[in-house]
């Protein structure tokens, strides 16, 4: 199965991308700081999986000792695509499926990608 993929604004910034994500300081983060980098610069800069992009909507809607890091995952959903993730779409709430892959997301994926293409910055 081809794996789904979303595409970010067009004229992001990968240094400015490099310096958001290393910002993000929170040790739990971390490995996921790792594949988003492996991620994003194997395809240009120009797209993101959709399991990563779930885990982003997770980390944007944390509280407790990760609100630091919430509010840096937002500036760099921002920058990546033009608008913060929402905690949900129609009924589904994000953080639910943010470990799950392929089939497990069935569900979700035209949801998600109706959504990411409306509020998708145009620049």
């Amino acid at each position: 199965m081809e794996q789904n993929r979303l595409n970010v604004r067009k004229r992001v910034s990968p240094d400015r991308v490099k310096e958001l994500l290393g910002g993000i300081g929170h040790r739990r983060f971390r490995p996921l700081q790792k594949e988003l980098i492996k991620d994003l610069e194997a395809e240009g800069f120009r797209s993101i999986a959709l399991e990563l992009y779930l885990r982003l909507a997770g980390w944007s809607h944390t509280g407790g000792t990760y609100v630091h890091a919430s509010a840096e995952v937002r500036a760099l959903c921002r920058e990546l695509f033009g608008y913060e993730l929402p905690e949900r779409i129609g009924t589904f709430a994000l953080k639910d499926f943010r470990y799950r892959t392929g089939a497990g997301l069935e569900k979700i994926v035209l949801e998600v990608f109706r959504y990411h293409a409306r509020h998708l910055a145009k620049d």
